[in-house]
């Protein structure tokens, strides 16, 4: 004679079920959130490594503007303002480029000259969103003298545009490899503004 599942048999293989369930429903959970936070992990060091090379590349061939302008207008600690052709497309206008940092984001202005005899209008700066960021509160910007090394302690604020020929930026970033991560990572780039060295001949 066959004997069916009594009630208590019953109640346990629906718990072990249950349990079984939610245990392979966290797993699979952890499994996906890493499988997309991972990537957005190493896209936001991808995007930061192109923001810092490009501002690099700018900032070395900063160069008078087309008014007349010294190559840098503005260093303070979250804003810069130069001049550079650098990227200007087949045209050879030098354009006015500013970096800010505002409500945990870095921003990027660009004005091109117009005008005869060619002036930088700002009201037709065209800003674009290019970084979130960590905090607003850090010292984005640094800016050294011609007697830099690498090493050197950066000039105090408010700085003098006429000492400045190398000038850092530092990012510092969410690393976003888990989803409620506060870990940070900082990436630092700059360059000795080649217009404005003061030893050439080395």
């Amino acid at each position: 004679m066959r004997r069916g599942m009594t009630l208590v048999e019953l109640l346990v293989v629906l718990s072990i079920s249950t349990v079984l369930v939610v245990v392979i429903s966290d797993t699979l959970r952890m499994v996906l959130q890493l499988t997309t936070q991972k990537p957005l992990a190493l896209q936001a060091i991808d995007q930061a490594r192109v923001v810092t090379s490009t501002f690099a590349n700018e900032l070395r061939n900063a160069a008078i503007g087309s008014d007349g302008s010294y190559p840098l207008a503005e260093a303070s600690s979250t804003e810069i303002i130069f001049f550079t052709p650098f990227r200007s497309g087949s045209s050879p206008s030098v354009r006015r480029i500013r970096y800010f940092v505002a409500s945990s984001t870095l921003y990027k202005g660009i004005v091109v000259q117009s005008g005869t005899p060619p002036s930088y209008a700002t009201s037709s700066e065209q800003i674009s969103r290019v970084l979130p960021l960590a905090s607003s509160t850090s010292l984005w910007f640094s800016y050294y003298d011609g007697t830099f090394t690498g090493s050197s302690t950066p000039l105090a604020q408010p700085v003098s545009i006429t000492n400045v020929t190398n000038v850092q930026m530092s990012l510092i970033m969410l690393r976003q490899d888990t989803r409620n991560s506060t870990s940070t990572f900082t990436i630092t780039s700059g360059s000795t503004v080649r217009n404005l060295k003061t030893n050439l001949g080395n």
